[in-house]
């Protein structure tokens, strides 16, 4: 049984709409549709799965459905009228799932900086964040450049205990959804994939020129 959910919204497009697009996605994030509805640009559910390599089921849980034990409120997502026949029924606006990850979500960013003519991995806690940082991050996610270990595994063909110790030399965030305690962590990719096959490749030459700050 679906949980209580506040924020859904339902998108009505009219049917002279649809028969005139042949790309819903492209239709509902036109100006008329953004100004009339408060949104930024929408990306439909499965594109936020595969975003964040999870199940729909922990997406679901995490993002839409309420939860009055921890007075969290699922985020706003919009849903096509049920005579829509496109497969994407639930859409979700990138702003909102910055905003509503910043809000609920406690996560750590693991940052790759030049500092005295040196490499250093800086650990920022979510409230040291900067803006930049933020704009990036984020920038960088919707790019599909945040990924898990089981994906840079397949990418690389490498086995999961060398992938997982590119903790220590590449940029990375942790994160852990509302009220949980299970951590989970994304790659965050900066560069291209020459880059990385380097640093797997090299791996202690890197791991020795790059220092760790908390």
């Amino acid at each position: 049984m679906r949980n209580k959910r506040k924020n859904k919204v339902i998108l009505k497009v009219p049917h002279t709409d649809i028969e005139n697009n042949k790309s819903i996605d492209k239709l509902i994030n036109n100006d008329t549709y953004k100004n009339t509805y408060n949104y930024s640009n929408l990306l439909p559910l499965v594109k936020y799965i595969e975003l964040l390599d999870i199940s729909r089921a922990a997406f679901e849980r995490n993002f839409l459905d309420d939860n009055s034990n921890v007075g969290r409120r699922g985020i706003r997502y919009f849903e096509l009228s049920t005579e829509f026949t496109s497969r994407h029924k639930i859409y979700i606006d990138i702003n909102d799932f910055k905003d509503y990850f910043i809000e609920y979500f406690e996560f750590a960013l693991y940052w790759i900086e030049e500092s005295d003519g040196n490499k250093v991995l800086k650990k920022y806690k979510k409230d040291q964040i900067n803006e930049d940082n933020q704009k990036e991050i984020f920038k960088l996610f919707f790019e599909d450049q945040w990924k898990s270990n089981r994906e840079l595994q397949n990418m690389m063909d490498k086995s999961r205990s060398m992938i997982s110790r590119l903790v220590n030399v590449i940029d990375s965030i942790s994160f852990y959804f509302p009220n949980s305690s299970r951590q989970n962590r994304r790659f965050i990719l900066r560069h291209d994939l020459e880059y990385y096959k380097d640093v797997i490749k090299y791996y202690k030459s890197y791991e020795n020129e790059i220092s760790h700050v908390e």
